[in-house]
C-alpha cells in the first residue's frame, strides 16, 4: 500500500510540474511593449530601453532614438503604439522647441521578444 501511494505521488508531482502555468499570450502591443526590453541588430548589442505605461520612454543609450540641436541634447523621449504593427519615438528638449520622430514597423511580437525594422534593419527587442 505505501508503495503504491508513493507510486501515486510521485506521478502526480512529476504531472504538475510538466505543465506550464504561464503560458503567456502577448495580447496587444501597447500593452506587452511596457517594460524593460534590450535591443539588438546586426549581431551588435545597441543598449537597453524601457518603455512605460505613461508614455515615457527610458532610452539612455539612444537605441531607438536620440539626437542633439542647436547644442541641446534631446533627451525627453516619448513613444506611442500606432497599432500592433507600428510605434513612433519622439525626442525632444526639455523646453519642448526642438524634437525629432521616428516610426518603426514591427514584423512580429510575442510576449518577450519584439521584431522590428529600424531604418531598413531587422532589430530584436528581448525583454529584460
Amino acid at each position: 500500500m505505501k508503495s503504491l501511494l508513493c507510486t501515486f505521488l510521485c506521478l502526480a508531482l512529476i504531472a504538475s510540474s510538466s505543465c506550464k502555468k504561464d503560458d503567456c499570450v502577448p495580447g496587444n502591443l501597447d500593452t506587452n511593449i511596457i517594460g524593460k526590453w534590450s535591443i539588438k541588430a546586426l549581431g551588435q548589442d545597441l543598449g537597453d530601453v524601457e518603455f512605460h505605461a505613461n508614455g515615457t520612454l527610458v532610452d539612455p543609450d539612444d537605441a531607438l532614438i536620440g539626437a542633439e540641436s542647436g547644442g541641446q541634447v534631446l533627451d525627453v523621449k516619448t513613444f506611442e503604439v500606432l497599432s500592433n504593427v507600428l510605434v513612433r519615438v519622439q525626442a525632444e528638449n526639455a523646453d519642448h522647441s526642438a524634437a525629432i520622430a521616428a516610426e518603426y514597423d514591427i514584423t512580429s511580437y510575442t510576449c518577450d521578444n519584439v521584431v522590428m525594422s529600424v531604418f531598413g534593419v531587422e532589430a530584436n527587442m528581448s525583454r529584460k
